[in-house]
Formats: C-alpha cells, sequence, structure tokens
C-alpha cells in the first residue's frame, strides 16, 4: 500500500508554485484538507492569473470542511488585481499553518515578493508543481526552465517538487507513470526531493506502490457556473 501525506513534515507556510495549468489550487485545497486533520488551517488564494479556474469559485465548499479560506472578496472576486485582504497577515502571524496557492508564470509569482519578509526558511517550503503533460512542459529542461524563472521573479529558492502528471478525462495509471517518470528525471536533474504524487482518488487504486507519499485529490476546482450558491 502506499504512503499518505505526513503533516510532519511540512512546515508552518507552504507555497504551491508553478507554471500555469500545472494544478497548483487542487492540491492546494487538498492538502489544505488533508493537513486539516491535524490542525488549524488557512488556505489562501494568491492567484491573480486565472479568472475562471479559482479556489475562490470553491470558496463555500472549502469553508465548510472548516478550512479558513482567504482570498479577494465582493466586487474583486474576478480581478486580475493583487488585492488581498488584511487576514493574510494575522494568519501568516497566528498559530495555523498556511498554504498558499499562488497563479503560475512571472507575473502570477510576482505576488510572493509582498511577502517575502513572512518567508524565512526556517518555517516556510515553496514547492514546484509539475506537470509533464501541459503545454510547454514536455520536457525535463521546459521544466528546469520554469523552475529557473520562478526563482529569478520572486528571489525565493524552491525546496522541493510535487509530480502532478495529469491529462484531464484521459488521466490513467499508464499516463501517470509514464508522466512520474519524467518528473522524477527532472527531480535529479536539479537536485531537489518530490514531496509527494498529486492523483485523482478515484485513480488511486489502480496505482502500483510508490516508493513516496501520494496524496488522492478529490476535485474542488471547476468552471464558476458549476458550483451551487
Amino acid at each position: 500500500m502506499n504512503a499518505g501525506i505526513d503533516p510532519e513534515i511540512f512546515p508552518k507556510v507552504i507555497v504551491l508554485a508553478g507554471p500555469s495549468g500545472a494544478g497548483k489550487s487542487e492540491i492546494s485545497a487538498n492538502l489544505a484538507l488533508k493537513l486539516s486533520l491535524d490542525g488549524d488551517v488557512a488556505l489562501i488564494d494568491l492567484d491573480i492569473i486565472k479568472p475562471l479556474f479559482r479556489l475562490r469559485n470553491a470558496r463555500s465548499e472549502i469553508r465548510r470542511l472548516r478550512i479558513n479560506f482567504i482570498s479577494p472578496g465582493g466586487e474583486w472576486d474576478t480581478s486580475d488585481l493583487p488585492i488581498f485582504p488584511a487576514e493574510i497577515h494575522r494568519f501568516l502571524n497566528s498559530g495555523s499553518r498556511l498554504i498558499i496557492d499562488v497563479g503560475g508564470d512571472g507575473q502570477g509569482t510576482k505576488i510572493l515578493n509582498q511577502f517575502t519578509d513572512f518567508l524565512p526558511d526556517a518555517t516556510s517550503l515553496i514547492l514546484f508543481v509539475a506537470n509533464p503533460y501541459r503545454p510547454f512542459s514536455r520536457k525535463v529542461g521546459d521544466l528546469k526552465g520554469q523552475l529557473q524563472s520562478l526563482e529569478f521573479q520572486t528571489g525565493i529558492k524552491v525546496k522541493g517538487i510535487v509530480s502532478n502528471p495529469h491529462l484531464k478525462e484521459q488521466t490513467d495509471e499508464k499516463i501517470i507513470i509514464s508522466g512520474h517518470a519524467i518528473v522524477e528525471e527532472f527531480s535529479r536533474e536539479v537536485c531537489l526531493p518530490i514531496f509527494f504524487l498529486a492523483v485523482r482518488e478515484d485513480l488511486v487504486p489502480f496505482l502500483g506502490n510508490f516508493d513516496l507519499p501520494l496524496l488522492p485529490l478529490k476535485v474542488f476546482i471547476r468552471p464558476p457556473w458549476d458550483y451551487h450558491p
């Protein structure tokens, strides 16, 4: 049987970063759900890039799971402007564990520059979400270039990788295994550990054993019109 996520390996602040469409928001929500079983968690939506597929669309569902959720609200809900409520700073200074979802590409990750004072090495973990099935991410060199760009844009050092090999509705166990092999090669190339493998929960029973933890994914992120009030 594959091992699950161990909450003890995660510090106070976890940032999920990487190229647009890699699956950061879905992983952020599911990691928050998992870690909320171990204590208080705040999930922060700092995605200023994708107006349709954002954590804030699932705000009600996430809060029903007793996870603190922070994002622009009201008239700013669909905005691409970096306008964020003061609760962010309150939670950064609280005893809660924080999970931060940032938008892809250079412009999206630059928002982290506002919070570098709150991301000391001892209490924060920046993870790069790698999905080798996204456009411009299919080769190890592509992923390496995206990682280097992220670090250059933010001045923050990435400490690990999340493997998220999925190809929408075509995803099956063969897609996952083949994609994860690319992420493993990327991990060796950049000398960064893979913290866990993210897999849609219905596919977990079809996988063999892996030598790293699995994070089964519930589907939170959908277009706005698919949510009920």
